[in-house]
């Protein structure tokens, strides 16, 4: 009705009695929807549920029935989709996470993945029930439900399904921190092993390995976790993720971080990484990334390789002798170029040079033709006041122009270095 009238007296009436008739249909329209609803509601439309998907289309039963259902017509794309239905529906009306490892569901859903890996909507569907099965109340997308084992027993019930192993991971960080501390508690053995299965199932998958490498990273600051990832083959499992991903400069920082950490905590895993292949592993990563100092995250994973290529150089003495350390020693004097502002990078770098030319006095020349001594007296220059760095870099340098090995000591590695008499004035 318009704002301004324009009639007469019976223009009103007419108005009035077309306004009564409006607010007639109004109310038998709200009585019509109300109706709807309710018989929506007796058919177990759900409001969340997607077009074909009402709890009418699924299965009937219990859980256990469902799972069986599904499981006696595996390859049934009808039976299939009906029983997502329905696991979905009963995640929605309260489904306990215990039932669900018990009845089996999970492995169900996971075959349905499997067995019709073509049919894009179904996969969907059994991805989408499976997320509803096990998701975190707090924290749908990121977390699994449940303690410790429940998160294990998820994990383990679907290997090849990286959304629960991606899931399980961060809930197996969340659950390796301390309720009122930063520091890791012990985690159980068969949480540790189902991290590592995750990187052995997912080499490939960035989003897994990297928060599975996060989780064993944090856990590892525990000795007790990182002896235990080292007995369920961590270390080589991140090598071998490391060899598959060369160019993702943001995964190996991940890697790499773990890497470094379960080395320091403990001695198996450092033995482990000191092999021939580790060390070939980092300095085939570093050759990679050879010149490409590009943003922050690169010089990050530099600093956390050239700091395991010093722990391996020092825990084995014989990778001086292997195919790969010359060019390990052009690497590295490359990085004390490109890095050499960097805070942290020169003193692993120049560490890691001093090992491989105090075992291997054929690895000098190498070094003095790639121009290292220049290199590592601008890192002198530039850390006068930074004993760690200096110790290292003289060592260095030393090992570069002498005839023989020369140990520790300041004014005899600087002599023996030949460092002009300003500088070593400036080092004492």
């Amino acid at each position: 009705k318009s704002p301004v009238s324009c009639g007469d007296e019976n223009d009103d009436e007419s108005d009035n009695q077309d306004d009564d008739s409006v607010k007639e249909s109004m109310e038998d329209i709200d009585k019509e929807g109300k109706q709807i609803d309710k018989e929506s509601a007796g058919d177990g439309i759900h409001p969340d549920a997607d077009e074909g998907e009402n709890a009418a289309d699924g299965l009937p039963g219990d859980l256990s029935a469902v799972v069986g259902a599904m499981k006696a017509s595996p390859t049934d794309p009808s039976v299939a989709r009906r029983g997502c239905i329905s696991l979905k529906q009963l995640t929605q009306s309260g489904a306990q996470h215990a039932a669900v490892l018990e009845s089996g569901a999970i492995e169900t859903l996971a075959a349905v993945i499997d067995a019709h890996a073509t049919n894009a909507k179904l996969v969907e569907l059994a991805n989408r029930a499976l997320l509803d099965l096990t998701q975190h109340p707090e924290d749908k997308d990121n977390r699994l439900a449940g303690d410790v084992p429940t998160v294990v027993g998820f994990m383990r019930s679907a290997p090849r399904v990286p959304s629960l192993a991606q899931r399980g991971c961060c809930s197996l960080w969340h659950l390796s921190s301390g309720a009122d501390t930063d520091e890791p508690i012990v985690l159980d053995r068969n949480a540790i092993e189902a991290v590592v299965e995750a990187i052995r199932n997912h080499p490939r998958d960035a989003v897994v390995v990297q928060q599975a490498a996060t989780t064993l990273n944090f856990a590892a600051g525990h000795t007790d976790n990182a002896v235990v990832a080292c007995e369920a083959g961590a270390v080589e499992a991140l090598l071998a993720v490391m060899k598959e991903n060369v160019a993702n400069v943001f995964l190996l920082s991940d890697v790499a971080d773990a890497l470094q950490c379960l080395a320091q905590k403990c001695d198996d895993n450092l033995r482990k990484s000191a092999t021939a292949e580790a060390f070939s592993t980092l300095v085939g990563f570093l050759r990679f990334h050879r010149g490409a100092c590009i943003n922050y995250s690169q010089s990050t994973v530099v600093f956390t390789a050239v700091l395991s290529l010093a722990q391996m150089t020092e825990a084995n003495e014989s990778l001086a002798t292997t195919g790969d350390a010359a060019i390990c020693v052009d690497l590295l004097t490359d990085a004390l170029k490109e890095y050499s502002g960097d805070e942290y990078i020169p003193e692993p770098a120049c560490n890691a040079l001093a090992n491989l030319l105090q075992t291997v006095a054929a690895n000098r020349p190498r070094a003095r033709d790639a121009g290292a001594s220049d290199a590592v007296i601008s890192v002198i220059k530039a850390n006068l006041r930074n004993e760690d760095v200096l110790d290292h870099a003289l060592r260095a340098l030393a090992n570069i122009t002498a005839a023989g090995p020369v140990q520790p000591g300041k004014r005899a590695i600087a002599s023996a270095a030949s460092v002009s008499v300003e500088l070593l004035r400036d080092i004492n």
